[in-house]
């Protein structure tokens, strides 16, 4: 069979109640077996969660759909500077998760709920090795494979964008079932969706979630080290007071306003790295709307170095009968010199398309799964 013809034969999403399903199984499996594989062995059950659990089924439900697995998993390579601009806005943004997840442990230090995670850390180079590996390149893989290919794909094309971008976010963070996280995980869940969207590229959110992901490993391995420097006795009182400082809501208030205001600074440069990337790889895109002098004007065409716009007053009326007059023909270096402000497609005022009540059925499910985890949570009396 002729290979064009082939991929026409395959789509290139995956269906809405497709993601739905193997995120309602998944999570199942995450709270059964997968919690159980961990519990045995931490770093086979990690290995297990991630291939196996994750994406595997990705993979498997490609196959049997007939998906064009290389359009729909958004395997467009990635520039290098690019990859390197996300590197860094990794490591911007985490002062944003850190301010939004203190924010939940100071309302949860109230009623003295706040658990600390039975996380792993490494005690020397092998382990630390190890569980980078674990914790930020097969997490950074394998997660967005599913939440940032398959789920966002599905709602992307079965809803919208915004939509899409917007659920595949509350849906990473859901799945995490940590509810003194679910803020801080939701958020690098939108901001890993926008990043594809933009850069049509899964390796743009893989490297944004590893970096995430590692500069935690390395931290907290970094802590492990100083505190074995320490001697036993002032280890383990350094041990308790962060422990003590967690449940402390006035010192838990204060590390959310410290974090507030050094987050509030480092997301100027994250707007700018966003705002290159997208300059970078869609200048005046048709379709997409731009700015000057308060004028709002419709793309029609962009070229090499210029663009092709009406006044968007005149959208409603067929572009190819308008007199030349009306369209503008005007370099990029022009509108850049204008102070042309853009608005891309992706916020486009596009119409959700409507869904079957079934389609999601399962993902309600999760968020009662969810439900489940947090009462447990709440209910949980400290020894």
């Amino acid at each position: 069979m002729d290979k064009t013809v082939e991929r026409l034969d395959k789509r290139p999403f995956y269906h809405i109640w497709e993601a739905n399903l193997l995120y309602f199984l998944i999570a199942i499996g995450l709270m059964t077996v997968a919690a159980m594989a961990q519990r045995a062995n931490f770093y086979t059950g990690m290995v297990f969660t991630e291939y196996g659990l994750l994406l595997a089924p990705v993979i498997l439900m490609g196959f049997i759909g007939r998906v064009n697995m290389k359009e729909a998993l958004s395997l467009k390579p990635l520039k290098p500077l690019h990859g390197l601009l996300i590197m860094v806005m990794g490591l911007l943004l985490l002062p944003t998760i850190m301010a939004v997840n203190y924010f939940v442990i100071w309302l949860l230090s109230f009623s003295d709920k706040v658990v600390l995670p039975e996380i792993p850390t490494a005690q020397n180079t092998g382990e630390f090795i190890f569980l980078f590996f674990i914790i930020s390149i097969s997490a950074g893989l394998c997660e967005e494979f599913f939440f940032r290919d398959m789920v966002l794909n599905a709602y992307s094309h079965g809803i919208n964008k915004k939509w899409g971008i917007l659920l595949s976010g509350i849906s990473f963070g859901v799945f995490h079932f940590d509810m003194q996280r679910l803020l801080g995980t939701m958020i690098l869940g939108i901001v890993f969706a926008y990043l594809v969207e933009i850069t049509g590229s899964i390796w743009s959110a893989v490297i944004a979630h590893m970096t995430n992901n590692g500069i935690a490993v390395l931290l907290s391995y970094g802590a492990t080290r100083v505190l074995q420097a320490l001697p036993q006795e002032q280890m383990e009182a350094q041990m308790a007071q962060s422990e003590q400082m967690l449940s402390n809501p006035g010192l838990m208030l204060t590390n959310t306003l410290v974090s507030a205001v050094l987050a509030a600074i480092c997301l100027i440069p994250v707007y700018m790295i966003l705002k290159k990337i997208k300059d970078d790889l869609n200048p005046y895109e048709p379709g997409s709307t731009f700015t000057v002098k308060g004028v709002d004007y419709l793309v029609l065409d962009n070229y090499n170095d210029s663009v092709l716009a009406i006044q968007s007053q005149l959208v409603d009326q067929d572009p190819d009968n308008l007199p030349e007059d009306k369209k503008r023909h005007v370099t990029f270096s022009k509108l850049k010199a204008l102070g042309a402000s853009r608005k891309g497609l992706l916020w486009n005022n596009d119409k959700p398309k409507p869904q079957k009540f079934m389609h999601y059925l399962p993902w309600l499910g999760v968020i009662g799964l969810y439900g489940y985890y947090v009462v447990r949570h709440l209910s949980y009396v400290k020894g």
